[in-house]
């Protein structure tokens, strides 16, 4: 799986009081054999996790199936702008 793109990204920045959380979108594709499977855009909140969790799921090796959280990085900070190329995801698993 390779994030493709951060489509949007409104999370509220570390250092700034919000009113809304935020969320970010972002493309996942996914290759098996250097072929691509399947173009995928998913939005990161609180109200999609679960569903993101079982989207990953369905790609992933058995024993990595149990995730615990999946998260965009870098979070936003005040004042700074991410460059794209240092967008990743990072998967968290239970035991």
């Amino acid at each position: 799986m390779v994030l493709a793109a951060v489509v949007s990204d409104s999370r509220c920045p570390e250092g700034v009081t919000c009113v809304w959380a935020g969320e970010a979108s972002v493309t996942v594709s996914v290759y098996k054999d250097s072929k691509l499977v399947e173009d995928h855009t998913m939005v990161f909140s609180m109200k999609n996790e679960e569903e993101n969790k079982q989207w990953f799921s369905k790609y992933l090796p058995e024993k990595q199936k149990n995730i615990k959280s999946i998260s965009v990085f870098p979070y936003p900070k005040k004042d700074v702008k991410i460059n794209p190329e240092k967008y990743y995801i990072k998967i968290g698993y239970t035991k």
